[in-house]
């Protein structure tokens, strides 16, 4: 009996041509949760973004934000995995010394780092969930003290691109975030996972059925059926 449906979000749930949610997905999703089935979207996305991006079924999702250091349902804090104050005082103030621009996730919003901010060492007196290095035209040697920095603070590297590196604490990932939501609404089995990279294999680990979106990124998963369309495959199959 299928218990939850677990969602990785850009490449899966919404494919890069498409950010919109289908109608039969949405009639689809409603009913099932009307039945007591949980449906979650794990991301590395803040929260702010995704509650915009579902906002038919906003308050029908648990919502695992940031890389599993934040998960919301009904706009309510169920989990945190924060990174230290001090931490992010060390890395903001490395990256902006270097000539970068840092952001710091919130649990609502989130918000650059600037000098002003890191004299008044509060930074912004909430909780930090990630932080993001913009790496404008950083070299390749301030990058690597700035991710050696945040190794040495116990953060990890969670996301990089071209543009900018992504850290959380090393113990949140959408893994860990799964096993929570899986105890918190006493849910052992019956758990489908959806996704389309490296960074959802502790999630499919958590999982018993696993399904692959076609992608560039070619990885591979014992037992996983390789699908054209998340929510086409949901709203017909499921």
């Amino acid at each position: 009996m299928l218990r939850m449906i677990l969602s990785d979000f850009d490449g899966t749930l919404f494919p890069k041509e498409d950010s919109k949610l289908k109608e039969e997905f949405v009639i689809k999703i409603k009913r099932l949760t009307d039945c007591g089935l949980i449906f979650a979207v794990n991301s590395g996305r803040p929260y702010h973004t995704l509650r915009q991006m579902l906002k038919p079924i906003e308050n029908r999702t648990v919502f695992i934000c940031n890389d599993g250091a934040q998960i919301m349902y009904k706009n309510c804090l169920l989990f945190k995995c924060t990174i230290p104050r001090e931490a992010a005082l060390d890395l903001g103030s490395l990256a902006l010394e270097l000539g970068s621009a840092p952001f710091a996730a919130l649990k609502e919003k989130t918000l650059p780092i600037t000098q002003n901010i890191l004299l008044q060492k509060g930074l912004f007196n909430q909780d930090i969930y990630k932080l993001v290095i913009i790496k404008n035209k950083l070299g390749s040697s301030a990058i690597s003290n700035i991710k050696e920095r945040a190794v040495s603070l116990g953060l990890r590297l969670c996301y990089e691109d071209g543009t900018y590196i992504e850290f959380c604490n090393k113990e949140a990932n959408k893994g860990n975030a799964t096993a929570y939501i899986k105890t918190r609404f006493g849910i052992s089995n019956g758990i489908a996972a959806f996704g389309d990279g490296d960074n959802d294999i502790k999630m499919f680990e958590q999982s018993d059925l696993v399904f692959l979106l076609k992608s560039d990124n070619k990885i591979c998963y014992p037992g996983a059926r390789v699908i054209e369309n998340m929510q086409e495959y949901v709203a017909k199959e499921l």
